[in-house]
């Protein structure tokens, strides 16, 4: 019977894949939006203004003193729905 759980090398690759997606989905998000700016008749309301421009911002998440969380787990912090310990660490690009 095979492992409920998926090996090390299945998760990443998995991970992998759902990050692409999801940064995939935030950059298509952003390009239709832009795209309707661009699109917008010169008799609209704020046509005189330029396109708007999402701004990608790289972010990392960090605890109470501003310090990056380090991924590893932390003595004695634990997820207060699971029990189990927090991880930490965590970030990305937000538009």
């Amino acid at each position: 019977m095979p492992s409920p759980l998926p090996d090390s090398a299945v998760l990443e690759t998995r991970q992998a894949s759902a990050r692409a997606w999801f940064e995939r989905l935030r950059d298509d998000i952003c390009a239709v939006f832009e795209a309707l700016e661009d699109a917008l008749p010169a008799n609209a309301r704020h046509a005189d203004r330029a396109p708007g421009r999402f701004k990608r911002t790289p972010w990392q998440r960090t605890d109470h003193t501003g310090t990056p969380l380090s991924g590893e787990p932390e003595r004695g912090i634990q997820d207060p729905k699971s029990g189990k310990p927090d991880l930490g660490g965590g970030g990305g690009v937000m538009a």
